[in-house]
């Protein structure tokens, strides 16, 4: 499980990395502010029910899918995937999380977001490794 975590935010560091020197194009623009405004809206009605945290873990899911596609590297993709396997690695285990957890993730979002727009490969990098 950690051994998975580590190789995955090596990972997705790398793809976020290359998300911002590559630019992203107007599809994943969208995607990601969709993503955003979603956990915004969803976040923005006080306490996180179990019911908000499977809302939030497609949200997630999508943030992070994106964000590897837009990396351009189809090996990348094929690394990612076998660490999102082992059930408690995957951007979609936002359940067992607490509530400051989940939005302090969002918040985290973005922050990424800004920094690959932004064109800043190494902090968007070290943000999403984080």
């Amino acid at each position: 499980m950690i051994s998975a975590y580590e190789v995955r935010s090596v990972l997705e560091g790398l793809a976020a990395r290359l998300s911002a020197e590559r630019g992203l194009n107007v599809g994943e623009i969208g995607t990601l502010q969709q993503a955003l405004r979603d956990g915004d809206d969803l976040l923005r009605n006080g306490q996180i029910t179990d019911e908000h945290r499977s809302e939030y873990s497609r949200i997630n899911a999508s943030f992070h899918v994106t964000i590897h596609a837009s990396a351009g590297s189809r090996l990348l993709n094929d690394m990612v995937y076998p660490c999102q396997q082992v059930p408690v690695s995957s951007p979609r285990n936002v359940v067992a999380f607490e509530e400051g957890d989940v939005r302090r993730r969002h918040e985290d979002h973005h922050r990424i977001f800004e920094a690959i727009v932004g064109r800043e490969p190494t902090k968007t990098a070290r943000r999403l490794r984080r």
